[in-house]
């Protein structure tokens, strides 16, 4: 199977896990904590391989694992650090305690973040709440390392069956701004090259309402591609 083919496979079953759960609790089931591990593993075994040059990293959940990084950023210094039905961290499972592995092991120039959709379709967590735990992943990698420059991406909306979280997803990049702009790092904002007229996302952009096609990594692809030039501080 090729990777792309797992990748869809493990969103498929993730959809099928989310839609039965009932709970406002939500743990993840043993298959999604051994692809957890599996990621991880395969993060130590990239960084103990590293050249001597710094990395683009982009952190994030399955829509940022999804990224095909061979197929977009081939000549250059990119590491993909996406997990399937990662969060923030602030309920003690995610970013905030993986970041020694995903970025601080990976010789890091630059940060582009995207997280938090999980969290919000939890409705454990308010989109402020959620927003402050983004704060802390962006403090604790300005603490590891001023120079490093990050990135932090607004979340994107949604479309179909999930198009009730769009409220929330809003709101909660509302706060994100707000983050960025206090910690004085850049805010990408995607939703002008997402959303379609009725502020949904793009139906040619989404396999499911949530997850990219091919189509939506493209343009996300090309929004970034100006940052990727952008000179990092030593």
């Amino acid at each position: 199977m090729t990777k792309k083919i797992i990748y869809q496979a493990l969103i498929f079953i993730l959809l099928l896990t989310l839609e039965a759960c009932h709970s406002s609790k939500f743990v993840l089931p043993a298959w999604l904590e051994n692809h957890r591990q599996e990621r991880l593993s395969l993060f130590k075994s990239e960084n103990k391989h590293l050249v001597d040059q710094r990395y683009i990293i982009l952190l994030g959940n399955s829509i940022t694992e999804g990224f095909p990084v061979t197929k977009y950023f081939a000549n250059q210094p990119v590491l993909n650090r996406g997990i399937v039905a990662d969060h923030t961290g602030i309920e003690g499972h995610g970013i905030l305690q993986r970041l020694k592995i995903s970025v601080f092991d990976s010789r890091p120039a630059k940060v582009f973040l995207m997280i938090g959709i999980n969290d919000l379709a939890d409705k454990i967590f308010s989109p402020r709440q959620i927003a402050y735990g983004v704060k802390l992943i962006v403090q604790k990698i300005q603490a590891f390392n001023p120079g490093i420059k990050i990135y932090l991406q607004s979340t994107l909306l949604t479309t179909g069956k999930y198009a009730h979280l769009n409220p929330l997803v809003i709101t909660y990049n509302h706060f994100l701004e707000q983050t960025a702009a206090g910690l004085e790092i850049s805010y990408i904002n995607l939703h002008p090259h997402f959303a379609n007229e009725s502020g949904e996302l793009r139906s040619e952009y989404s396999r499911d309402g949530l997850h990219l096609t091919d189509a939506g990594y493209e343009t996300w692809y090309y929004v970034i591609l100006p940052f990727l030039s952008e000179t990092a501080k030593p």
